[in-house]
């Protein structure tokens, strides 16, 4: 004890100790209350009477910051903890983010304001924390002292842990926290990113990039598993008794079993906020007001304006207009875009035009506004309107989106319903609901029915003034029905020319002055009125000549854009093998080619297959350098004329399309070796012209509508491979016999009931496939067939039943074929037999074949 007196009064001489560094292996004894800190040798310090020993800790360098969360104005006491981006251990520098939390009104980020390490944090995901209360424990540097609204806590015993973090020291770098998240999984540091957006806010999409030129691409983190209760076991019905027949079966009655229980959660976020707010909303006294209103002409408006809204980046929908035609009925009825105060004594008019639109999210049912709608254009407001949806998807809308509405419009068309009943968002006054589009017929007013597009309205007041709020639903569809478009873009002169002569600034009884910015005239109504449209028509129509001017151009520019793209999409698909420049696209959407695909008129090989292609381009008749054009499998209803223009093209493949008939310039491909149309089940017939293709010897025209051999395949001299398979012949005809070096021909699944006597002319035929078909014989002739290696009579009604000897091994027997050439050979032998012509059959070849032939 003495010693540590001394030590004490040591202490005090020199002053108060605030900081003493680290020592390696060395013993600590804090005494917190005096504000010392003593640091002594590892010897064994022994104290009291007792003679008992104090416990010992290693000394951490610095001293720890319980970070407390802040006001978030509003109003707001409490959050809930949505998300952590650091965890304990991790090193935290100035701005880096924390934490995210969510409040009734909106999402908010929470940055450190220090350069420490976590130590503790003092919520866990989806706890309610408190404004003033501890947020997380941070280390930091003594040496840089603290803030004095700060509280120093003892350090506990723990080691240092390597930082995974960024640190991002003497700038403040711009990120949302999903990206900060997303640079914290992989370990990258923000700092050595440059950032592609607004002010150099670092993107999703720079982390990606910065990634995919570090490691490779980004796994996304594997889901959670569903856990499944099991299913109860099925009970049995005992089995009756052996002794008493057909006693009818009893069920037995069972338990139902469910493991499921009841879950019990808080209600918090958004979700808590509406509850709050639909309870007050439900102690305003409510006057609602329901109208239909026809927008046909809104519907076409819509879709002429698309076009102009995809040039901008815009989505361009319904509810821009209707927020836009709202505004206008609020300009003439100012008492729906107020607020009274809470002891209902007061009413405020508000000048702006804040309009809020429903939205329903993951999170729940928010309000956000767009502002100042009285002095934005349709597409200022759709612009906003994408904005604002964008960030509802992604819950990061903030506070000053989702507070200050004036009036707010919820839309259920989108959901499919037609009618409800709105309640009013407070403080405010009024809501309008709108319903979904439907076409229904109506009479105009001569009697007729027509087809119109009507969307009904409703509308909801605090007040009871009901002839008010007739009149305010009134103009609100009058704005709907007859929209015009100088409200849409009122940045160009012809729209805001339109604007100022059409605003009725003075009206009396029999004149009217119209203001506009650069002339005043005063006189009778018909005579201004006259004098202004005289005006208006022409430079409306000058005007219209600029616009459609200007689209043409932007339609020219967008079309130059879209060229390059597809272009530089199909030097992609642009590959050399064996020398040959080869254009293969598989399973991909090209309906039809680009003209742009003349930059790439060197190409050898095309393989466009499952492409949905549908017309083979005219200008392919420049691609003189093909020698494959393989376009099967697609949806290609014809084969242009310029296709004769390819004199070095080899092999022409359409198989697997809607082609219905072949031209005749097909016979001016010179060079051609291969035709493939199979399965295109329309052809019914050939040009005769192909005939002078003297190359040609491979032809596939299975499944298709043919009832014969064309003529123009009897004229060909090269012809080696036919198929045929899958059409309507029902005979062949007698000079098939020219076609001399045809050595394959397929015949399946036809109708051909009998052969002609000249097939036994072809001498160099080697396979013969005549399965499924009608034959009833096989004509003699065909024994003196030498070269015919490989024949097939399967599924064929003929008159003679032939049996095979059995084979003496098993091997022969697998060899063996049962409708080939030695059944061929046996039949003929049993048919010469049944008709006395036995010894003209003997005198011919063997009918047993040998297995090595």
């Amino acid at each position: 004890m003495a010693a540590v007196t001394a030590l004490r009064s040591s202490c005090r001489a020199a002053g108060r100790l605030v900081c003493i560094h680290r020592v390696r292996s060395c013993s600590s004894i804090r005494f917190i209350k005096s504000k010392y800190v003593c640091v002594f040798d590892k010897s064994t310090l022994k104290f009291s009477h007792q003679q008992r020993l104090f416990r010992t800790s290693a000394v951490s360098c610095g001293q720890i910051v319980q970070f407390k969360l802040s006001d978030i104005g509003e109003g707001i006491t409490e959050v809930t903890v949505k998300e952590w981006y650091i965890k304990e251990g991790d090193s935290v520098s100035q701005f880096d983010s924390i934490c995210e939390v969510q409040s009734d009104k909106a999402s908010v980020t929470i940055t450190s304001r220090y350069d420490g390490i976590i130590r503790k944090l003092h919520y866990n995901l989806d706890e309610i924390a408190y404004v003033g209360k501890p947020l997380v424990d941070i280390e930091i540097d003594a040496s840089k002292g603290l803030a004095p609204e700060e509280d120093v806590v003892e350090t506990p015993p723990m080691s240092h842990e390597e930082h995974t973090h960024q640190e991002i020291k003497g700038h403040k770098t711009l990120a949302t926290p999903a990206v900060r998240r997303l640079a914290m999984e992989n370990n990258i540091k923000l700092s050595e990113v440059v950032g592609t957006g607004k002010d150099n806010r670092i993107l999703k999409e720079d982390i990606l990039n910065y990634l995919a030129k570090q490691t490779g691409a980004i796994l996304p983190p594997s889901p959670k598993a569903e856990i499944i209760p099991p299913l109860p076991k099925s009970e049995t019905v005992p089995a009756a008794p052996k002794d008493k027949a057909r006693k009818v079966p009893v069920p037995v009655s069972r338990p139902i079993v469910f493991s499921g229980k009841d879950k019990t959660e808080p209600i918090t976020g958004f979700h808590k906020a509406m509850v709050k707010t639909m309870s007050a909303a439900l102690k305003i006294p409510h006057f609602g007001y329901c109208d239909e209103i026809d927008l046909t002409q809104l519907v076409q408006l819509r879709e002429e304006l698309k076009p102009l809204a995809q040039i901008r980046g815009i989505k361009l929908s319904f509810m821009p207009f209707f927020i836009k035609a709202a505004s206008l009925g609020l300009l003439q009825y100012p008492i729906l875009n107020a607020s009274l105060d809470e002891s209902c004594q007061n009413v405020t008019y508000k000048a702006s035009h804040n309009i809020g639109v429903a939205m329903d999210t993951e999170q729940g049912l928010i309000v956000p506004n767009v502002k100042n709608v009285q002095v934005c254009s349709v597409f200022e407001i759709a612009s906003e309107l994408n904005r604002l949806q964008s960030l509802g998807s992604a819950g990061q809308l903030g506070t000053s989106d989702l507070t200050g509405g004036t009036f707010t419009l919820s839309n259920i068309g989108t959901i499919g319903g037609t009618y409800t009943k709105p309640v009013i968002l407070p403080p405010e006054v009024a809501i309008g609901a709108l319903g979904k589009i439907q076409v229904l017929p109506r009479f105009n007013g001569k009697g007729e029915v027509f087809k119109a597009q009507i969307m009904n309205h409703f509308e909801a007041q605090l007040s009871s003034r009901e002839a008010l709020l007739n009149r305010a639903t009134r103009r609100f569809r009058e704005r709907s029905e007859e929209f015009k478009k100088p409200f849409l873009k009122a940045d160009t002169c012809a729209d805001a020319l339109s604007l100022k002569f059409s605003q009725i600034l003075v009206t009396e009884s029999e004149h009217v002055r119209i203001m506009t910015e650069t002339a005043v005239c005063v006189g009778t109504f018909t005579a201004v009125k006259a004098l202004w449209e005289v005006r208006i028509h022409k430079i409306n129509e000058e005007l219209q000549k600029e616009k459609e001017f200007r689209q043409r151009s932007a339609g020219r520019l967008l079309l130059v854009w879209e060229e390059r793209a597809a272009l530089a999409k199909l030097k992609e698909k642009v590959i050399n093998e064996e020398g040959r420049a080869i254009l293969r696209i598989e399973e991909e959407e090209w309906k039809t080619l680009p003209s742009c695909l003349l930059k790439l008129v060197h190409l050898q090989e095309w393989q466009l297959h499952r492409t949905s292609l549908q017309k083979i381009p005219q200008f392919i008749g420049r691609f003189r350098n093909l020698v494959v054009l393989d376009l099967s499998r697609n949806s290609i209803e014809s084969v242009p004329k310029e296709i004769g223009q390819l004199t070095s093209l080899q092999e022409l493949l359409l198989s697997y399309n809607r082609i219905k008939s072949v031209p005749m310039e097909i016979s001016n491909c010179v060079s051609l070796e291969r035709l493939e149309l199979a399965v295109n089940r329309s052809i019914c017939d050939l040009p005769l012209q192909l005939s002078d293709l003297k190359k040609l010897s491979h032809i596939d025209l299975c499944m298709n509508q043919f009832t014969t051999i064309p003529s123009a395949l009897l004229n060909m001299p090269n012809l080696e491979w036919l198929d045929m398979g899958g059409n309507k012949l029902q005979e062949l005809p007698d000079a098939i016999d020219r076609m001399g070096n045809l050595h394959t021909l397929w015949l399946q699944r036809n109708e051909i009931s009998s052969l002609p006597e000249t097939i036994g002319n072809m001498k160099n035929l080697s396979t013969l496939v005549l399965s499924n078909n009608k034959l009833k014989d096989i004509p003699a002739c065909m024994k003196d067939m030498t070269n015919l290696r490989f024949v097939n009579f399967r599924d064929n009604p003929l008159e003679l039943e032939v049996t095979l000897p059995p084979c003496e091994n098993t091997e022969e027997e697998e060899q063996q074929e049962m409708f080939g050439i030695e059944f061929m050979h046996m039949y003929i032998q049993e048919s010469l037999k049944k008709t006395g012509n036995l010894e003209s059959c003997t005198s011919g070849p063997s009918p047993i074949i040998n297995a090595d032939e």
